[in-house]
C-alpha cells in the first residue's frame, strides 16, 4: 500500500507539471483508466495552484531530510526550499493569528463610478439618430407611466447592438426603487440569438477594462442580473427584470411566450420592449402589432382605431393601449445619416418584395411564396435546449451522428446567386425528423475554395451524401473536384420536374413536422420564403427565385433541398440505408431504382389465356456491410450502443458452436478465479459471460456508510448505457425505466473498438452472419421434412378442356394443403401448352438439400475461427478420416494465447478499486485442488 501511494503521489506530481494523463501513463506503465480514476477521486484539478507548489516542495524536502550522506548540494536545496515554504506561508498569513487584515477580495463584474460614467459617455456619443430616438423614448416612456415599446425596423440597423448597451446601462443605475429594476432579461428566437446581446455587452464592458464572467446569467457587482433566454416558455418563468423580446415576429406560439414571458416584467418600475423586422400578417403576434388583440375583448363602442402605417409611427407614438410604437425604415436611417449601408446596392440585390419586406418593414403577403411562412416560422427550435447532441463549438458538432449535406452553386453571372452549402442531420428512425444545424454562403469565393468548403466539411462531421447542384455556374466545377475525396457525391441538373419533386418532398416532411432549424438561422428562413411559384410560357408550374437577377436568398433553401432529397418522396417508413437517390435529377446515366416487387403474374397475364400466381418480391439489399454502419447516437442523456445488444444477446443461442464457444471460455475462466471477499464467484461468472458475449462487463461498487468497499455486483450489460458525459452510467431496460448510477460507482471493461470509445465490442463479430447461416441451414432441414421431403414444386396444366372453376378449386386445394412455414408451391394454367395435359415438375432441391452438410461444416469453422477455441475442448468429435491431436497440447496453447491476454484485462478492475479483487489460479490440466 505505501508503494502504491507513491506512485499515485508521483502520477499527481506530474499531472501539475503538466503532463497529461496519457503521457502520465506511458511514462509510468499504468493504465489510463487508472490515472483518470485518480485524478478524478483525488481531486487534482480542485486544489488551488499555491496548495500544489507548497505539497511539491513538502515531499521534496522531506525526501531530502530523511536522506543518508547528504551532499553540499543537498543542503543547499534544502535551505531554497525552506525560504521558500516561508514566503509561500507569509504571502498567505492567518488574520486570526498576526491580527493583520487579509487582502481585500476583488469583486467580480464590478464597473468603478468613473468606469460607469465612461461607458456611458462612450455608448451615447455613437448612437445614431434612430438609436438616440429609443434611448429618448426611455425617458417618454417613464414621464408618461407607459411600460411597453414595440419596434417594427429594418435588418441591420444596429438594434441588437443598441438595446445590449441600453440594457448594461440601465443594469448600472443607481436611482433605482427596488434591486430588482436593474435586472435585464433577454429572450430571443433561439439561445444562440440571446448570446449576441450577451457578446455585444462583454465587448462593451470590455472597453472600460472590465470583464465580465457568466454563462447564462451575469450577475454584476451591484447585485444586477442579465439573463439571455431562448424562446422556451417554462424556462422564462422565474425571472424577474426589465424584459427584451427580439425578432418576436419570428417565433411560434408567440401568445403563450408573450403571456409568460411578459410577466417577468409585471412589478413596478419595469418595462418590456419588442423589436423585430416584420413576417407576416397572419402571425400571432400581428394581432398585437396592430391593436386587435387589445380591442378583442373590448365592448364595441370602447374600441378604438391604431393606425400602424408608417406615415403615423415613423417618429414613434403612444398608443390606445398604452404601447410606444414606432416603425423604422432603412430609408429613415440613410436619410439621417446612417453611413453604414448603399441602400442602391441593396436595391440591386433583392427583388421588390424582398426589399420592401427585409427593410421597408412591409408584411409579406400570402400566397407569393411556395412555402408557407407561418409553417416555416413553427419549424424553428431553440437548437441549445432542443438538440441535446448538437456540440455546435466543437471540432465535431454531431459526433459520429451520420448528416447529409446540400450544395447549391455560384450563379453564371457576375453578380449570380451566391451559393450555399447545407448540412442536414438524417432522421436515426424511420419518420423521424430532419435537422439543419449549419448553413454557409460562399459569395464571391472560387470554385477551389467552395470546393474545400465542402470538405470541411467532411472532416467535422461523419457525411454520408453529398448533392451537388450542376446545372450552371460553377456547379460541374466543384462537383468534379468533390468526387475526388468523396465519390459517393451525386451531381443534380435542374429541371422544371426535378424543382418540383425538391419543393413537394421539402413542403410534405414540412407539413408533418419532420423538419427543425435552429431560430438563430432566420436567413434559412428568408431563403424558403423567397422561392416563388411560377408557370413556364409553355404552361407548367415549376418553382424559382430569380436567380438570372442575381437573387442570393433562395441559395440556402435548394442546399437544404439538395440534402433532403436523399429520402425520396415516399420514402418516409423506410429504413435508412445508402441509397443512389437524386435519379430524378441526375446528369448522369442513372436508373431508376426497380420496385423492391416483382409482380409475375402481371407479366404473365398480357397473354391472355395464361393464368399464373405471383412469387414473393426479392429483399431489398443494402449498399453498405452492417458492421460498416456502427455509431453511437447520443440521445442527450446516454449513448446508445453501437450495434443491438438484444441482438446479441439472441444470437448467443442461435446456433450451438457459438453457444458453446462462448460458456467454454466463461467456465474456463470461472475455473481459474480465486474468490475475494468483494466478489463472489456467482458476480464473476455472469461478468465473464457478459465479457464474451458482449465485449462490455460491468460491476457495481457497493459501499458502508463510511464510504467504504462492502461488495461488487455484477450489472448487466445487456441494459448498461454509457452517460452523454462519459463520466456516468445509466441501467436502461427496453428503453424506459431508466436508472442512473452514483458518480464513480461503475467499473466497466470494455474490449477495445477501432471505430469508437465508447462501448466494447465482442471479437466474434466477423462470424455472425456465418452462425446465421448455419441456424438458417437446420430451418431449411427441418422445413424440408415437414413438407414431405420435398421443396415445393411446378403443376402445370396445359389442357385446354379444365375450366375456371376447376382451376380456382385446385388453386384452393394446394393452398389449404400447406402447413405453416412450408415451401410455396405455383401452379401454371396455359391451354394448349404442352402436350401433357398434367405436369408435375419438382424444384431442384437437390442441392440445397445435399448442400446441408457442407453449409453447416463451413459455418462451424468460421465460428470457430472466431472464438478461436480448439475443437477438441468443445466435445466435438473428429471426422472418419481426420484427427484433432493432442489434447493437451491444444490447452496449452489455448491457455497461453487467449486465456492469459483475457485475465490481464480483467485485472483493470483492481486499478479501478486499487485493491486487488481479481486474482487467478495458472490454468492447467491437473488432479490437484484449485487455490481457494
Amino acid at each position: 500500500m505505501i508503494q502504491d501511494a507513491f506512485v499515485r503521489q508521483r502520477a499527481r506530481q506530474l499531472y501539475w507539471q503538466g503532463y497529461p494523463p496519457a503521457e502520465i501513463s506511458r511514462l509510468m506503465g499504468i493504465n489510463p483508466n487508472t490515472i483518470y480514476a485518480w485524478k478524478k477521486r483525488d481531486q487534482w484539478d480542485e486544489t488551488p495552484p499555491v496548495q500544489r507548489v507548497t505539497q511539491s516542495i513538502d515531499a521534496r524536502l522531506i525526501q531530502l531530510t530523511e536522506k543518508q550522506n547528504k551532499t553540499g548540494g543537498d543542503f543547499k536545496e534544502i535551505d531554497l526550499l525552506t525560504r521558500q515554504l516561508k514566503k509561500l506561508h507569509d504571502g498567505q498569513p492567518d488574520a486570526t493569528a498576526t491580527g493583520k487584515k487579509g487582502r481585500a477580495k476583488k469583486l467580480k463584474n464590478h464597473f468603478t463610478p468613473e468606469q460607469i460614467a465612461a461607458l456611458r459617455e462612450k455608448i451615447i456619443s455613437r448612437l445614431e439618430w434612430h438609436q438616440r430616438g429609443w434611448f429618448d423614448s426611455l425617458t417618454l416612456c417613464r414621464e408618461a407611466g407607459i411600460r411597453n415599446r414595440m419596434i417594427l425596423k429594418s435588418r441591420q440597423i444596429g438594434a441588437t447592438w443598441y438595446f445590449a448597451q441600453e440594457a448594461l446601462l440601465m443594469a448600472l443605475r443607481d436611482d433605482v426603487a427596488q434591486p430588482y429594476q436593474r435586472n435585464q432579461i433577454f429572450l430571443s428566437a433561439s439561445r444562440r440569438q440571446a448570446f449576441q446581446f450577451k457578446s455585444i455587452i462583454q465587448k462593451a464592458a470590455a472597453e472600460v477594462d472590465v470583464e465580465l464572467k457568466g454563462g447564462d446569467k451575469i450577475i454584476l457587482s451591484n447585485g444586477a442580473e442579465l439573463h439571455f433566454l431562448g424562446t422556451s416558455a417554462a424556462s422564462a418563468q422565474s425571472y424577474t427584470g426589465n424584459f427584451y423580446f427580439d425578432e418576436f415576429f419570428w417565433v411560434s406560439r408567440f401568445a403563450e411566450l408573450r403571456k409568460v414571458a411578459g410577466a417577468m416584467a409585471t412589478l413596478s418600475g419595469l418595462r418590456r420592449t419588442y423589436f423585430s423586422t416584420p413576417s407576416t400578417e397572419t402571425h400571432e403576434a400581428y394581432a398585437y402589432w396592430n391593436g386587435d388583440r387589445w380591442n378583442e375583448k373590448k365592448a364595441s363602442h370602447k374600441r378604438q382605431r391604431f393606425s400602424v402605417d408608417w406615415k403615423t409611427l415613423h417618429n414613434g407614438l403612444i398608443c390606445p393601449d398604452r404601447t410606444w410604437r414606432q416603425i423604422v425604415t432603412l430609408e429613415d436611417v440613410v436619410n439621417h445619416g446612417w453611413k453604414h449601408t448603399d441602400i442602391d446596392e441593396i436595391r440591386d440585390e433583392n427583388t421588390e418584395d424582398e426589399f420592401l419586406n427585409l427593410y421597408m418593414c412591409e408584411f409579406v403577403r400570402e400566397g407569393e411564396s411556395a412555402f408557407n411562412l407561418n409553417i416555416l416560422i413553427g419549424c424553428g427550435v431553440d437548437g441549445y435546449d432542443d438538440w441535446k447532441d448538437w456540440k455546435p463549438f466543437a471540432p465535431r458538432p454531431m459526433g459520429n451522428r451520420p448528416v447529409w449535406i446540400g450544395y447549391d452553386a455560384n450563379g453564371s453571372s457576375g453578380n449570380g446567386d451566391s451559393g450555399a452549402v447545407s448540412v442536414v442531420v438524417p432522421p436515426a428512425v424511420p419518420g423521424g425528423r430532419f435537422r439543419t444545424v449549419e448553413t454557409r454562403r460562399v459569395q464571391g469565393l472560387e470554385f477551389e475554395e467552395q470546393a474545400r468548403v465542402i470538405e470541411e466539411f467532411t472532416c467535422r462531421y461523419n457525411v454520408e451524401h453529398i448533392g451537388i447542384d450542376v446545372t450552371g455556374g460553377n456547379g460541374e466545377a466543384v462537383y468534379q473536384i468533390v468526387k475526388r475525396f468523396f465519390p459517393a457525391a451525386i451531381p443534380y441538373t435542374f429541371t422544371l420536374s426535378s424543382k418540383r419533386s425538391l419543393v413537394l418532398k421539402m413542403q410534405q416532411i414540412m407539413r408533418a413536422g419532420r423538419w427543425e432549424y435552429d431560430r438563430a438561422e432566420r436567413e434559412l428562413v428568408a431563403a424558403f420564403n423567397a422561392v416563388r411559384k411560377v408557370k413556364t410560357p409553355g404552361g407548367f408550374i415549376t418553382y424559382e427565385t430569380d436567380r438570372a437577377r442575381g437573387i442570393s436568398h433562395g441559395d440556402l433553401a435548394w442546399a437544404t433541398m439538395l440534402a433532403v432529397i436523399n429520402e425520396p418522396i415516399g420514402g418516409e417508413g423506410e429504413k435508412r440505408a445508402f441509397h443512389g437517390y437524386g435519379v430524378l435529377m441526375s446528369r448522369k446515366n442513372k436508373k431508376v431504382r426497380m420496385s423492391s416487387r416483382i409482380d409475375l403474374a402481371d407479366a404473365l397475364r398480357k397473354e391472355s389465356s395464361l393464368s399464373a400466381f405471383t412469387f414473393d418480391g426479392p429483399y431489398r439489399l443494402t449498399g453498405h456491410d452492417l458492421l460498416d454502419n456502427m455509431y453511437c447516437a447520443d440521445n442527450g442523456r446516454w449513448y446508445e450502443t453501437p450495434v443491438d445488444w438484444y441482438g446479441l444477446a439472441r444470437a448467443a443461442r442461435q446456433t450451438s458452436w457459438h453457444q458453446s464457444a462462448l460458456y467454454f471460455k466463461r467456465n474456463v475462466l470461472l475455473g481459474c478465479y480465486i474468490p475475494h471477499p468483494l466478489l463472489s464467484r456467482q458476480d464473476f461468472s455472469a461478468l465473464a459471460l457478459d465479457w464474451f458475449v458482449f465485449g462490455n462487463a460491468f460491476l457495481e461498487l457497493r459501499s458502508n456508510m463510511l464510504g467504504e468497499p462492502l461488495k461488487l455486483r455484477h450489472a448487466l450489460a445487456k441494459y448498461m448505457r454509457r452517460g452523454s458525459d462519459l463520466e456516468s452510467w445509466w441501467y436502461v431496460q427496453d428503453g424506459k425505466d431508466a436508472f442512473q448510477f452514483r458518480p464513480g460507482k461503475v467499473c466497466h471493461l470494455m474490449n477495445p473498438d477501432i471505430n469508437q470509445e465508447i462501448y466494447g465490442m465482442p471479437e466474434y463479430l466477423g462470424a455472425l452472419l456465418s452462425a446465421s447461416l448455419s441456424h438458417s441451414a437446420d430451418m431449411f432441414r427441418k422445413l424440408y421434412y415437414d413438407n414431405g421431403s420435398h421443396a415445393g414444386c411446378i403443376i402445370y396444366i396445359g389442357a385446354a378442356q379444365v375450366n375456371r372453376e376447376s382451376m380456382d378449386s385446385l388453386k384452393e386445394t394446394l393452398q389449404g394443403a400447406r402447413g405453416g412455414g412450408a415451401f410455396k408451391n405455383v401452379l401454371i394454367h396455359a391451354p394448349n401448352g404442352g402436350k401433357e395435359g398434367v405436369q408435375i415438375l419438382p424444384f431442384q432441391q437437390i442441392t440445397a438439400k445435399d448442400e446441408f452438410m457442407n453449409v453447416k461444416a463451413a459455418s462451424r469453422d468460421d465460428v470457430l475461427a472466431a472464438h478461436r477455441v480448439p475443437p477438441q475442448l468443445m466435445g466435438a468429435m473428429p471426422g472418419e478420416k481426420s484427427a484433432f491431436g493432442d489434447v493437451e497440447k491444444a490447452a496449452r496453447v489455448y491457455a497461453i494465447n487467449e486465456l492469459m491476454p483475457v485475465m490481464e484485462a480483467m485485472k483493470h478492475i483492481n486499478d479501478w478499486l486499487g485493491e486487488e479483487v481479481i486474482r487467478f489460479n495458472p490454468y492447467a490440466l491437473l488432479d490437484t485442488q484449485p487455490t481457494s
